[in-house]
């Protein structure tokens, strides 16, 4: 009877054993089709979910799911418009491939940007065009100092394509050469990501004239209902704007008479800052 037992066991524990090893396997063998992917995305930007599956040899909806998590952590991210894949800031992050006139922004500017944020009491960060997106070259959370107890996630590598909803992103479109600025506006994809979200060419031609004449963007419920932001341009030594100082904050602290508030400093930052990069008015 004891050795029927035992035997049982053992059969139950190799099962068990069996089966762990199977799900090992399955998991690297996951990992494994995953970098082949990124790699695949590496070698041919701009490649679709069926040029991508046929290139790993997988199906579709394998694909699909593996470049959802690769693109979930930024590794890789997806045109709004040809709905080609690309790698992601993340990867870029990894691969120390930043620019190089971007960290020369960064290093000029993280003293006086932590200045910013500890006086807003608010995240501050520095913005740049990369494409057809804005991306975070800088950052400072002055909500953490504050003791507030709703921070805002680190953008660090978080990548925008919508140029038409962000504080930034109306900075960067409104005061960039006017093809470029055409150009872009093309590449647009308009998608509704809150109440207030500009939808529409032509209101966006429109406003930006506004902010080109007030010096400064908002957004209020227009690129989430949660986050509001303001955005001031950086000039270099030539005068154009290369890049765009912003505080943002949550809804909740961030009302519209905050906002009327905290316009003033942003400027006056944003004019110390353009300094910084050599510009003299």
């Amino acid at each position: 009877m004891g050795l029927t037992r035992h035997i049982k066991n053992s059969k139950n524990e190799f099962a068990q054993q069996t089966r762990t090893l199977r799900m090992v396997q399955s998991r690297v063998q996951s990992v494994d089709r995953a970098l082949g992917l990124l790699w695949a995305v590496y070698r041919s930007p701009g490649s679709s979910l069926s040029e991508l599956a046929s290139t790993a040899e997988l199906l579709p909806s394998t694909a699909l799911r593996l470049l959802a998590t690769l693109q979930r952590h930024d590794l890789i991210e997806r045109d709004p418009q040809s709905r080609g894949y690309r790698i992601g800031p993340a990867a870029q992050v990894l691969a120390g491939g930043r620019d190089p006139d971007h960290q020369r922004i960064s290093d000029a500017l993280e003293p006086r940007l932590r200045i910013l944020a500890e006086r807003a009491r608010e995240q501050a960060t520095i913005g740049v065009i990369d494409g057809r997106s804005h991306v975070h070259i800088a950052y400072v959370d002055g909500a953490v100092t504050a003791g507030h107890a709703v921070i805002l996630r680190p953008p660090e590598t978080s990548r925008n394509s919508n140029l038409n909803a962000t504080a930034i992103g109306k900075v960067l479109l409104a005061f960039a050469p006017p093809a470029q600025a055409e150009t872009l506006i093309r590449q647009l994809s308009f998608d509704r990501t809150a109440r207030r979200t500009i939808t529409d060419p032509d209101e966006l031609r429109r406003h930006l004239t506004v902010v080109r004449r007030n010096g400064y963007a908002t957004s209020v419920n227009e690129n989430s209902d949660d986050v509001r932001g303001i955005a001031a341009p950086l000039r270099d030594t030539t005068g154009e704007v290369v890049a765009a100082l912003s505080i943002n904050g949550p809804a909740g602290r961030f009302p519209r008479d905050r906002i009327r508030e905290l316009v003033p400093l942003l400027c006056h930052a944003a004019e110390e800052c353009s300094r910084l990069l050599g510009y003299r008015t």
